[in-house]
């Protein structure tokens, strides 16, 4: 027998952390034995939250999985020899944020009274619920479940935030588990006990039970995980308005993943194609948002899509098209989907296209049988037959950029043109777009970013709280149906001055929410009209701070105001220009917001503009008050913790809240922390900042001291949990050397808390969650770190040589970027990149450059294709260190050889100024032996004889005549004896008979200095 579909699955829903357990009926499918083939529409596998084991389909929805999820099952007979060896059918799984009796019809009715509180009991697990399996979640529930002789159905899982406490303060009884504290995320397990603070008789016991065995250690070896505590508390229930569903009418639809468009071909029309029976009226919706005016109604009941022999009988005119609509129960208004891809059919002896064509908007149920057209369409012989599979499917052309976004402002967004292609079709403008998470889910209605199909533009709002790296997909859609889609990164900043506010402007405003198809619509709509009426030319002037529900408000700041002194006089004028005293809006105001229906005004004055104060000063202060303890902060071993005090820690009667209070943080002993603590507290921001290592895994105790301006304080006393490294393997681990004292930076935790922002800002992060530090060594200073994100298992090469690319350049030295951004409180010495685990041998270079050094030799570069390659940055080097000292080079040699000239110069024997002086002054000409000829004229006998000695001294000369007895040679003459002549003096003792020389001077007198000897 063939495989064939005979009444279909029908549709379901489940509630969010609820157990989901759906079995495909035996009478879906008719024929010989068959197997099942389960996927999620249009992929090849199932939602991660869901598995199948034939035939039963299993698993726990979280949060982040809420929407519509569309099955394809694939019937598959075993006999390839049977006629239709296919069928399938496709059915949705609606999952819905709240449980009830339409998404488990086995849920017991409540018993506590409308409005009154519920008692739930909370068992708190030590295990990350986005990482358990589909079976794994299923076992805590049903193992729990089982327990507690509780239903399943009663039961549910939600994932606990990591900064979520493990108790709740206001609990009416808890008790302890078998681990103290937790190691993953955690998550909770919920079902209730009772109304108000009462426990029903039957959960007491099963209460009791539970205190044992979470204690022992006996449920935690059931469940197969730790047990952290257990707690019953009462909630209150959340009230659903019926006119929520408004929300949906005409917003972005919860979006499934899109069918594949399916070919149906007569048996025997392609040699070797296995025939399949494919469903001829089973609708998909698409990414349209389009907007109804009837009620939205959900209809569980079964499909009944029609039989596979209406699609035969069309045959009968080659060239006609028809319409098969679904059959509806009387007295039901059916779903209306929005139109499906248009699905193309051949049959024998036609050579056209039949494409379905489809009626008016709002289309009745029938149960009328398929009609032929009563007037057929001309056959077009000439036009060829359209071969199945012929549509090309949909190319990305140009990848989209990475966005920013800052919170509190207005962002927009329009998908570029040339993003994709289509060879049928054409450019984006012409294909249909879908905007969905990273986990391809549907946006929630309530999201800061949505996205208008029609216009093929995102709208953003995002507040504080959005702050950080989102990921999303964009898929692109044709008319066959064919998709392709494109990763989207968006990071939202933190405004500029979100920590130098001075006012906070509130409008309380009562929109009607069915004109909004989402919540950011009316916010949007709000800034602009602002901006409108204060003579903007945009929205980036109106910075929103908080946006809130019950009442509808909105509360901003006006950024073209000075942020220092307080600007008190202009802002009254704002709000003069709004509302009067009182805070009732003028008639000017309320005709700017239009249909927004403003209903009070109000503004706040922060900062430097302290509130001013009308009341005379209070006879006696009181002092201030603990509202929210802070209880515990969990910080992890070598990530960075940031931690700011809430707002509503404390209060003072007089002050205000704890942004008008002076904080102190304290250890348990009442001493102020050392500077060397891992851990660090900035008064003026009100913030904690630290960064553990493994020495601090432990429970740290602290006390934070509020006091108001008199003088009196309130103490609050919070943990912080140190928890180990996860335990998991690194692909790489980067480091920097730094230019410091390791003594002086290792007792500094807010140098090392700096280092660590300034490199998630080098990658584009808007803080350092994405670090984590390894080690900080001496040498100078050796910061090593590695990012969290990168897989260990494959190696993310391209990722690795990505943010390789941020720290060094392929001639192996340091990027700009990287200098610039270090500056100027650190200098970078040295990079390194340290492959490691499977990524050792794939190639990647272990860096290591010296910022000071010359670059390497040529021979030792890897080779550069152009000089143009080389960054200009790096031609520093050349000035800073090669020129200098080639400079330096030649003037010490121009210097050497100034001096060598020098020296020889004065070897010649010149007298100096002072010798020459001292002889001129006195008259006295001096002959030195350097002045006569070394080589006196052979010629002439020489002058001085060879018995000469040294002229005695000179004899006395008696008054009386007596001839003189001396060295001189007797003349033959005697000189007359005169007494009274005059002394007269010597003869020289030469005279020069060279007439040719100049004359020389006269020797000196031999009494006062004889002249040199000279030997011949």
């Amino acid at each position: 027998r063939a495989v064939t579909r005979q009444f279909g699955l029908p549709d379901c829903t489940v509630a969010a952390g609820h157990l989901f357990n759906y079995t495909i009926p035996k009478d879906s499918f008719t024929g010989g034995k068959h197997r099942f083939e389960v996927a999620e529409a249009g992929e090849r596998q199932l939602p991660r939250w869901m598995q199948f084991e034939s035939p039963i389909l299993s698993g726990v929805p979280l949060a982040a999985d809420i929407g519509q999820h569309y099955i394809s099952v694939k019937a598959i007979a075993e006999n390839p020899d049977d006629e239709v060896a296919e069928a399938r059918d496709v059915f949705s799984v609606d999952v819905v944020e709240h449980q009830s009796s339409r998404s488990n019809p086995e849920l017991p009715a409540a018993s506590c009274p409308a409005g009154n509180p519920v008692a739930m009991a909370t068992v708190t697990v030590d295990a990350d619920a986005n990482d358990l399996r589909p079976h794994e979640r299923a076992r805590l529930l049903t193992g729990l479940a089982h327990f507690l002789e509780v239903p399943v159905a009663e039961a549910s899982m939600a994932p606990m935030a990591p900064d979520e406490p493990a108790y709740d303060n206001s609990a009416l009884m808890a008790g302890a588990g078998d681990s103290p504290s937790r190691l993953t995320a955690g998550l909770r397990l919920r079902w209730r006990v009772g109304c108000s603070s009462d426990v029903e008789p039957h959960h007491a016991a099963a209460l009791k039970r539970l205190e044992a065995s979470a204690e022992d250690g006996s449920l935690a070896r059931l469940l197969g995980h730790p047990v952290v505590g257990w707690h019953v508390s009462s909630v209150q229930p959340t009230v659903r308005r019926a006119r929520a569903h408004s929300h949906y009418i005409g917003g972005t639809p919860l979006v499934p993943a899109p069918l594949p468009t399916v070919v149906a071909t007569e048996t025997g029309n392609i040699v070797g194609e296995r025939p399949m029976a494919t469903p001829e009226t089973r609708i998909v919706p698409t990414m349209a948002s389009p907007v109804f005016d009837g009620p939205t109604v959900h209809h569980p009941h079964r499909h009944h899509h029609g039989e596979d022999h209406h699609a035969r009988h069309i045959a009968a005119s080659p060239t006609l098209s028809s319409v098969v609509l679904p059959t509806a129960a009387l007295g039901m208004t059916p779903v209306l989907p929005p139109l499906r891809p248009t699905q193309t059919s051949f049959v024998d002896g036609a050579f056209g296209e039949v494409t379905p064509t489809f009626g008016p908007e709002l289309v009745q149920p029938t149960s009328v049988g398929p009609e032929v057209s009563a007037t057929p369409a001309l056959p077009t012989p000439e036009t060829p037959r359209k071969p199945a599979g012929g549509n090309t499917k949909p190319t990305l052309n140009k990848r989209l950029p990475k966005l920013k976004a800052t919170a509190g402002n207005v962002w927009t967004f329009q998908i570029p043109a040339d993003a994709f292609h289509d060879r049928e079709q054409g450019d984006t403008r012409e294909l249909k777009l879908m905007f969905l998470t990273s986990a391809g889910t549907a946006i929630e209605p309530r999201s800061w970013i949505q996205f208008d199909a029609e216009k093929q533009t995102l709208s953003a709002l995002p507040l504080d709280e959005h702050i950080g790296k989102y990921q999303f997909r964009l898929e692109a859609m044709d008319n066959e149906g064919e998709t392709v889609h494109d990763l989207m990164d968006i990071n939202v900043w933190q405004h500029s001055s979100a920590r130098a506010v001075h006012h906070k402007f509130r409008v309380t405003l009562k929109p009607k929410n069915w004109e909004y198809a989402n919540s950011i619509d009316w916010q949007i709509k709000t800034v602009q009209r602002l901006a409108r009426f204060f003579g903007d030319p945009d929205t980036s002037q109106v910075t929103v701070q908080n946006v809130s529900s019950e009442p509808v408000s909105l509360t901003w700041t006006n950024d073209s105001l000075p942020k220092h002194p307080c600007p008190r006089e202009q802002l009254m004028a704002l709000y003069d220009q709004m509302a009067d005293a009182s805070g009732s809006p003028l008639a000017a105001f309320k005709k700017a917001l239009g249909n927004l229906k403003v209903q009070k005004v109000s503004v706040e004055f922060l900062g430097v503009c302290p509130p001013a104060s009308s009341a005379p000063p209070p006879l006696h202060n009181k002092a201030p008050t603990k509202r929210n303890s802070i209880g515990q902060i969990n910080a992890t071993v070598g990530e960075i913790l940031r931690y700011i005090i809430p707002d509503d820690t404390f209060y003072d009667f007089e002050d205000g809240t704890t942004r008008y209070l002076t904080l102190s943080f304290l250890s348990m002993d009442g001493l102020r922390l050392p500077e060397s603590s891992w851990v660090q507290f900035n008064p003026r921001t009100q913030e904690l900042y630290g960064l553990p290592f493994d020495g601090d895994v432990r429970r740290h105790e602290f006390q934070l001291v509020a006091q108001d301006s008199f003088g009196m304080s309130v103490e609050d006393v919070f943990v912080v949990l140190v928890q180990p490294r996860a335990q998991k393997k690194w692909a790489v681990e980067f480091s920097l050397h730094l230019d410091e004292d390791f003594e002086a930076f290792s007792r500094n935790i807010s140098r090392k808390v700096l280092v660590a922002w300034k490199l998630a800002r080098l990658y584009g992060d808007p803080d350092p969650r994405y670090v984590t530090v390894n080690t900080i060594s001496a040498g100078s200073v050796v910061y090593a770190w590695t990012n969290n994100t990168l897989p260990y298992e494959p190696c993310p090469t391209e990722t690795i040589r990505q943010l390789m690319s941020r720290l060094v350049h392929d001639n192996r030295t340091l990027t700009q970027r990287l200098v610039d951004e270090m500056k100027p409180e650190f200098r970078i010495l040295k990079a390194d990149t340290m492959p490691l685990g499977l990524c050792m041998d794939k190639g990647l270079p272990s860096t290591s450059v010296l910022h000071t050094a010359a670059p390497p030799p040529a021979a030792a570069t890897p080779e550069v294709g152009d000089a143009s390659d080389v960054p200009p940055a790096d031609d520093d080097i050349y000035i800073t260190t090669i020129i200098p000292a080639v400079v330096i080079a030649v003037m010490l040699l121009l210097a050497a050889l100034v001096a060598c000239m020098l020296y020889r110069k004065k070897r010649k024997g010149k007298l100096s100024m002072q010798d020459s002086s001292t002889f001129i002054n006195k008259g006295i000409p001096i002959i030195f032996a350097d002045e006569l000829e070394d080589k006196p004229d052979p010629a002439k006998p020489p002058v001085i004889m060879k018995e000469e000695r040294p002229p005695l001294p000179p004899p006395e000369y008696p008054r009386g005549g007596s001839s003189s007895r001396g060295s001189t040679p007797q003349t033959g003459r005697r000189l007359p004896r005169d007494d009274a002549a005059p002394y007269q003096h010597p003869t020289p003792p030469f005279v020069s008979g060279r007439p040719d020389r100049q004359t020389r001077p006269k020797a000196a007198p031999t009494y006062r200095q004889p002249p040199p000897y000279v030997p011949p």
